[in-house]
């Protein structure tokens, strides 16, 4: 039992260093190409990354007001991670073109105001699905924890395994991987990972000891 214990908290370590990594490849990619249409400038960058950011806090903020989501939080973490990886391969289809399109309605000199609102709006508009998944997924998987170690011991390590996988996810996919296969293929890798280990974090309900307690 102890043993089938340990070997849960392990597998939550590997699926939220995957999360981290695959999210965050992602994220470096999406900021690269709207940049392409929407400009390099601080404003733009700043707007592009602000609005990345604000998904990511409002997919975390959505389980403090559905019951739900924190009764049955293995079924929600895989339907965000399924979110996410749908999202990050299919927007590396358009988000290039969308860009464009959006840079033609700033025209060549956009007020600070102006650019900032389309980068963040357009951003944050065009990548919500993904970034809501991917914002969802660390409550969820916070909710899974709390009934499998009351005593929060492994809290502390499964957010070194989420940071830890976005730095390897920013250093090499979004800047190794992308630059040596292209962004589609990394996108198209960075969701598979996420949808195949969302989907195994499913298959066993792994991290629920007790489903009377309502986390399956």
């Amino acid at each position: 039992m102890r043993r089938q214990r340990l070997d849960r908290i392990i597998r939550l370590h590997l699926l939220l260093f995957l999360n981290g990594a695959g999210g965050f490849a992602g994220q470096l990619i999406w900021v690269r190409r709207l940049g392409w249409g929407l400009g390099a400038e601080l404003p733009s960058v700043l707007a592009i990354t602000s609005a990345v950011l604000a998904g990511l806090a409002l997919g975390a903020w959505l389980p403090d007001r559905r019951a739900f989501i924190r009764r049955h939080p293995v079924p929600t973490y895989v339907a965000a991670n399924l979110l996410a990886a749908v999202w990050l391969p299919a927007s590396g289809l358009w988000l290039a073109d969308w860009s464009a399109r959006a840079g033609g309605w700033l025209g060549a000199s956009p007020s600070f105001p102006a650019q900032w609102a389309v980068s963040f709006l357009g951003a944050l508009g065009v990548l919500l699905p993904a970034l809501l998944g991917l914002g969802l997924a660390l409550p969820a998987m916070e909710a899974v924890m709390t009934r499998l170690d009351a005593a929060g011991r492994w809290a502390a390590s499964l957010y070194a395994a989420q940071t830890g996988g976005a730095l390897v996810g920013l250093l090499g996919g979004g800047l190794w991987a992308a630059a040596r296969w292209g962004d589609l293929p990394t996108l198209g890798a960075a969701g598979g990972g996420l949808g195949g280990f969302g989907r195994r974090a499913g298959a066993g309900r792994a991290a629920c000891p007790n489903r009377a307690a309502g986390c399956a």
